[in-house]
């Protein structure tokens, strides 16, 4: 069994824990092979998160140009209550599971990140307040507390 530096398995676990790399594309980032990285899979996640995580990656693979679905139209676009555009919700998305519609400012921000899902410490803020313009340039990836934190001031400027 081949001993791996600590530095190494401190990058295998950052690139496991925060990212959708494949076991593949970190062993070709760290420059060891795939059996000690999966070997720290094994001890970070239980075998239902394994599964969850290899699920997740077998969706990944599938998104973008590579999806059968890339380029059509996933339904309707509509308002929720507060204002915010929905749209049908694609395959690949792994939020608001009892939901077939799903914000489009999250559609967009996963698709930039590649990921499937908006982490849950997190929100998509509008940076010009128009909760309809969901242009890439205009959203930004912030968890809660800086949400609420970000708002705050805003409400201050206002009121001055």
């Amino acid at each position: 069994m081949n001993k791996i530096t600590e530095d190494k398995e401190k990058l295998i676990d950052l690139l496991l824990l925060t990212t959708n790399k494949t076991t593949t594309e970190i062993s070709n980032i760290v420059g060891i092979s795939r059996s000690p990285i999966n070997r720290r899979l094994a001890k970070l996640f239980t075998k239902e998160e394994r599964i969850k995580r290899r699920n997740k990656m077998l969706s990944i693979s599938t998104m973008g140009e590579r999806n059968p679905n890339f380029g059509k139209k996933q339904g309707k676009k509509h308002f929720n209550s507060e204002g915010y555009i929905m749209v049908g919700k694609p395959s690949w998305y792994t939020g608001r599971e009892s939901s077939n519609t799903v914000f489009e400012h999250h559609l967009v921000m996963c698709e930039f990140l590649g990921i499937t899902n908006i982490p849950s410490e997190c929100c998509v803020h509008h940076k010009d307040l128009d909760k309809t313009n969901n242009s890439l340039d205009n959203l930004t990836l912030m968890t809660f507390s800086e949400h609420t934190a970000l708002h705050r001031c805003l409400q201050k400027e206002i009121s001055l």
